[in-house]
């Protein structure tokens, strides 16, 4: 039994079972409450699940207070239930490397001063100039990821010396994906361009890939940079407008478990690895004391509790299910008429259909020649 007490004085019992491990907790019997409609307490009662993993729900004795509501309530529940919410290992509500997430932090003008943080890390820990400030060129619009559920949710921004910045986050494992940052970078690059425009008039377009994979499996550092050099001669740059850094934070997460992040670029690493993993008191010193991380951490807190946001992701991580899997049966219907007719064709016509399914969904056409194995020419003809 749980009570569920509010401000008012009012109470309302109810009768909850606990699903699974990581706290998801069912409501299993009505409420009448007038200060909290029946329809209220299922969202309240999963943000102040989704809070408690977060360890943000105040506990004293068996009382747990429970924030992102509108009314301050409390819940009494049985000391057996508050030690096992104690005692359990953390579950996070989020990865922070989702793209949704990380397009929300650092794709907002409001958080504008983490973009510049981030990217001057990065920069700074190879050298180059920092950004004063930029502008942001596609911000976060929960109405356009929805309507574009398969675009990359990268965030692009130039400075004030006309640099194009590209972040883009990648959490599975992809081989192909450095063939894939360079054909970004090549389209951004271009992209400067109008009719009638003068190469003079590029600029420099830097792409920062943050993984959660190993992609150079025989490299140590963390961070990897490259730029256009001659063969035998790396101080001899093409040019400077190339430039594509690599941040492969899983090669960090050893080190970061036994040491202090040494700068902003490790301190940004550790918190793309164990935001919601880790309570408040617990972050390292350089994430406790900065005002940014401080920020970044507020962002994920409230992020996780809207339910809205939430909702945007899991709907969208539905659909690429959803999509994944009707492409999956296409592919499979193809290669079973491939072996009925004992012929290439049948298998080669079944690539060709999901290309062009692909292709009419607007998604990006490396994509599909890595889904379907055909060449770039063949799915544009289609």
């Amino acid at each position: 039994m749980v009570v569920m007490r509010s401000s008012s004085g009012d109470t309302e019992t109810v009768l909850f079972m606990m699903r699974k491990w990581y706290h998801a907790f069912s409501i299993t019997s009505s409420i009448s409450s007038y200060n909290l409609p029946k329809q209220v307490w299922p969202y309240s009662f999963k943000i102040a699940i989704r809070s408690t993993c977060m360890g943000k729900a105040t506990i004293s004795g068996n009382c747990m207070i429970l924030p992102g509501i509108s009314q301050r309530i409390s819940v009494l529940l049985p000391l057996s239930i508050v030690q096992y919410t104690k005692g359990m290992n953390r579950k996070r509500p989020l990865n922070p490397m989702d793209d949704i997430f990380v397009k929300y932090l650092l794709g907002t003008e409001e958080n504008k001063d983490l973009l510049i943080s981030f990217i001057n890390a990065v920069l700074d820990e190879k050298g180059y100039d920092l950004v004063l400030d930029v502008e942001i060129k596609n911000p976060f619009n929960p109405a356009k990821i929805i309507e574009s559920k398969f675009s990359v949710l990268d965030i692009k921004a130039k400075d004030t010396k006309g640099r194009m910045i590209n972040i883009e986050v990648q959490v599975s494992s992809d081989p192909y994906f450095a063939s894939r940052s360079l054909y970004y970078w090549a389209k951004i690059y271009s992209d400067q361009l109008e009719s009638g425009d003068q190469y003079r008039e590029l600029n420099q377009t830097i792409c920062i890939n943050l993984l959660s994979f190993n992609l150079f499996e025989t490299q140590d550092s963390f961070h990897s940079c490259f730029q256009i050099t001659e063969v035998g001669k790396p101080e001899n740059i093409l040019t400077e407008d190339l430039q594509i850094h690599f941040l492969e934070i899983e090669k960090l997460k050893s080190h970061l478990e036994k040491h202090e992040p040494r700068d902003t670029l490790e301190g940004w690493c550790y918190y793309f690895l164990n935001e919601g993993l880790i309570e408040e008191d617990k972050m390292p010193v350089l994430l406790k004391k900065d005002k940014i991380f401080n920020k970044a951490g507020s962002i994920y807190r409230n992020f996780t509790a809207d339910e809205e946001k939430m909702e945007l992701i899991e709907a969208r991580e539905k659909w690429l299910k959803d999509y994944n899997s009707k492409i999956e049966s296409v592919r499979q219907e193809g290669r079973q008429e491939g072996r009925q007719e004992g012929q290439q064709e049948g298998r080669q016509q079944g690539h060709m259909e999901d290309a062009r399914n692909l292709k009419q969904l607007g998604v990006d056409l490396t994509i599909i020649s890595k889904a379907t194995g055909l060449a770039l020419d063949v799915i544009e003809k289609l």
